[in-house]
């Protein structure tokens, strides 16, 4: 893409001002006269901002008092199509190429790249001032895609073994494989976490067998003080009560037994049941999720259980007392004091045994489980254990590849410059650890070190670099060219602009003129 003419209307500090471009230019002018605003009205006209890329500047660009202005450019393209591209600004912004506006900035990035493309071609010290991130992107043209195959071949025999086994999908470069490999990462903090669960899970475990196995309680009703209290209790039913008497203890019984009623279906409604499917999505659990959710359910029904048979056991005996109750005769009679102080004794017994059976049992249930989990829970941990093992060696292979997949790019990279190294990154075959930077070398020398007209060599290959990435010639404007000498013997991709300091007003000529008048 060549540009062959420049009209400028109210732009900086142009009025009205139309120049030819040759295939080498010259502007010439003191300072504040204009030259460096010719490269800033060409890149305003093809993408609306300034030098720095810096959208929204219109009001600063245009030429103090004015309320409009417009930049139109004539293009040749390298096919030899001639182009009319025209930027305004009145109450907004308006693009045309060829006097349309409809995909008016497709079009221009499609002939000269988009906007950082562009600049890093047209403005020598556009790329070098770039974050890695943005100067990364910049180059994406210029990085080639490689192929997993020819990088595998790079790795170490296990690793290439891995790598083809496991197929991994890496089809968008170093980006798609960072995504593969923090999911990797993610996956090995996972199994470790599960690890350290098992683990817990298996000390507690342990700890309820390393401890004496639960003693049958002794009785305190034995066979002998069952048929003293079954006789002492024959005794007081015998004795008759009075009516009132027999009424009011008939109506607190039922009030005790419809109280004990309410209390087990109470109990009853807490008891937990396992499903094998998830009541939210109705997918099946998996199966060491199932047996988490039995042994807490178990946990707390063998409570339950403990307090739904005390409150039965005390049903049945109030069931009875109600039924011995009602087949009473009513008379003034009554047990005497000790009689009652035995059978109440009798009950309080009753009651220890019952709640000491009930939990003799819920520990040896509590064992029972710890011995068939233990076994289980080991053979979980030695599976994730391994799990860990193999997503760590998968792992290394990716960071491997990582680190040969972007040593290849920059080899391809490298290859296409004569006098520029770039690094974006710094790679540690070691670690496989990647961190980004951004180091330019000219003649192997940093970027921060090289004189004003060295930058300018280098920013030029750069540029000239991206030109032939994108297989296109591109304009090239350099500003202060009078600080590089034979600046036109420097290697270009296509069109040269150069601004020199000079005392003279405004001048824009050809090269080959000037050269010819001389």
């Amino acid at each position: 893409m060549r540009l062959t003419e420049l009209t400028i209307h109210n732009f900086r500090s142009h009025g009205d001002l139309t120049v030819s471009l040759s295939a080498r230019t010259i502007v010439r002018g003191q300072n504040a006269y204009g030259k460096s605003s010719i490269g800033e009205a060409i890149i305003w006209c093809l993408y609306g901002t300034d030098v720095e890329g810096t959208s929204k500047q219109d009001d600063r660009l245009m030429r103090r008092g004015a309320s409009e202005m417009e930049v139109t450019l004539e293009c040749i393209k390298d096919d030899g199509q001639s182009v009319r591209i025209t930027r305004s600004r009145d109450k907004g912004q308006v693009l045309q190429v060829g006097g349309k506006r409809q995909g008016a900035q497709q079009k221009v990035e499609a002939w000269f790249g988009t906007l950082p493309e562009f600049l890093t071609m047209f403005t020598p010290g556009y790329f070098s001032a770039l974050e890695p991130k943005s100067a990364r992107t910049v180059l994406a043209r210029c990085l080639p895609i490689l192929s997993k195959e020819d990088v595998i071949r790079r790795l170490q025999p296990d690793h290439r073994e891995i790598l083809s086994t496991h197929r991994y999908p890496m089809v968008d470069g170093v980006e798609s494989l960072d995504f593969i490999l923090e999911k990797t990462r993610r996956e090995i903090r996972s199994c470790e976490d599960e690890q350290v669960r098992l683990e817990g899970e298996i000390r507690g475990l342990e700890s309820v067998l390393t401890q004496d196995p639960p003693i049958a309680p002794t009785p305190l009703i034995t066979r002998a003080r069952q048929s003293e209290k079954d006789r002492l209790q024959a005794i007081v039913d015998a004795k008759a009560i009075d009516a009132a008497t027999k009424e009011a203890q008939i109506a607190a019984l039922r009030i005790q037994r419809a109280s004990l009623r309410t209390a087990f279906e109470a109990c009853k409604a807490q008891w937990q049941t396992v499903e094998a499917n998830c009541a939210a999505c109705g997918q099946s659990l998996q199966p060491d999720r199932m047996q988490t959710l039995r042994d807490t359910a178990e946990v707390k029904n063998t409570a339950l259980r403990q307090q739904m048979d005390e409150l039965i056991a005390q049903g049945n005996a109030v069931k009875a007392k109600l039924e011995r109750l009602q087949h009473t005769t009513t008379t003034t009679d009554k047990p005497d004091a000790l009689t009652q102080a035995t059978l109440a004794q009798f009950s309080l017994d009753e009651q220890k045994d019952r709640r000491a059976t009930a939990e003799y049992e819920a520990k040896r249930e509590v064992r029972k489980q710890a011995q068939s989990r233990v076994k289980e829970t080991k053979q979980a941990l030695a599976l994730e254990a391994a799990r860990v093992e193999e997503l760590k060696t998968r792992l290394q292979a990716l960071e491997e590849y990582r680190f040969e997949y972007i040593r290849m790019q920059h080899e391809a990279l490298h290859e296409r410059f004569t006098h520029v190294r770039i690094d974006l990154v710094d790679a540690n075959r070691e670690t496989g650890e990647v961190r980004s930077v951004f180091r330019i070398l000219w003649k192997g020398r940093p970027y921060r070190t090289l004189s004003q007209s060295e930058k300018i060599r280098c920013d030029v290959e750069i540029g000239r670099v991206m030109a032939a990435a994108r297989e296109e010639t591109m304009p090239v404007f350099v500003d202060n060219a009078e600080s590089v000498q034979h600046l036109f013997g420097e290697a270009f991709s296509g069109q040269v602009i150069a601004a020199y300091v000079d005392k003279c007003e405004l001048r824009i000529e050809s090269l080959d003129n000037v050269r010819a008048s001389a």
